[in-house]
């Protein structure tokens, strides 16, 4: 009996592989951009924006005449816009310009000074007067002032929503970002920014809130809940903490109905990254998380 045994090798490149070494054109046109990451977007692998980083990368002279990176921006169903946060290395190695263009190849400005940006797909275009190099990362966390709050963070601070007469109805927000680490100028690797755990922005970030309310005429409530993430579907939603007058403290689930007696509660809302078990709260502090939400108290409800 004749044994064959047949290997297979596939030669392949990455696009921060040097060309010489590799049969793939660089990204000259438009048409044949290499595809960035869908930035916007959570990583549902790690609860982090999605972002990019592009290795140092030569131009300015044959066959690196010019580079075309294409990206696209989706955030949400609702389609609020994000403010592109571009890194880009300085210096005499790197003369380059990198500009953002819309889909009709329509400049919107300097990678590294870019506004609001809406959903849609997006070019980013590289080039040089001479022989030089480049190096530029992005990523594109949603604008902080989007994310209003003004409630209280500590039991303490707590702010009173006032009496339960019929209905309270309170809307907020959470935010936490992660600033990205400049990548090293001279670095050829290519894939995502590094985030810095030590700088979040906010600091401390908004995970957690802490309101107050009265009941004067004790009887069944309801507690309804809706929560809008940003860049990524609504997985899972806050979470809310009774704190009975007695000091017990218990869960209290969407679309749940509490038999309430009269007095003073505390009312917990913690971001969707937050687990609860009992009156306990765990949360892993590396993942990020944009969202807003509105809560509706609603004494008697119909049947």
């Amino acid at each position: 009996m004749l044994n064959i045994r047949i290997a297979i090798i596939v030669l392949a490149c990455s696009p921060g592989q040097a060309f010489a070494a590799c049969c793939a054109p660089p990204p000259t046109s438009p048409s044949i951009a290499w595809d960035m990451t869908f930035l916007g977007q959570m990583d549902p692998s790690d609860h982090l924006q999605r972002s990019y980083d592009s290795g140092k990368q030569p131009i300015g002279s044959p066959p690196f005449t010019e580079y075309w990176y294409k990206f696209t921006f989706v955030t949400a169903p609702q389609g609020s816009g994000s403010g592109l946060t571009g890194f880009v290395a300085t210096g005499s190695a790197f003369q380059a310009t990198i500009t953002v263009l819309d889909a009709n190849l329509h400049p919107l400005g300097p990678i590294n000074a870019l506004g609001k940006l809406q959903n849609g797909n997006y070019y980013v275009h590289v080039t040089a007067p001479g022989p030089t190099s480049f190096h530029f990362g992005a990523v594109a966390p949603p604008p902080i002032e989007d994310y209003p709050n003004s409630a209280g963070h500590t039991e303490a601070t707590a702010t009173d929503l006032g009496t339960l007469q019929r209905v309270i109805t309170h809307s907020s927000s959470f935010y936490t970002y992660f600033t990205r680490i400049n990548p090293q100028p001279d670095s050829t690797a290519i894939g995502s920014l590094a985030p810095n755990f030590g700088a979040p922005n906010p600091n401390p970030p908004l995970q957690t809130d802490f309101y107050t309310f009265k009941v004067s005429t004790p009887g069944p409530v309801r507690l309804t809940s809706n929560s809008s993430p940003f860049g990524e579907p609504v997985r899972d939603g806050p979470k809310y903490v009774l704190k009975a007058p007695n000091g017990g403290r218990n869960p209290w689930g969407n679309n749940q109905i509490l038999q309430l007696t009269a007095g003073t509660y505390g009312l917990q809302v913690v971001d969707q990254r937050t687990q609860v078990a009992g009156d306990v709260t765990v949360r892993d502090p590396k993942f990020e998380d944009f969202e807003l939400y509105t809560f509706e108290l609603l004494l008697n409800p119909p049947p």
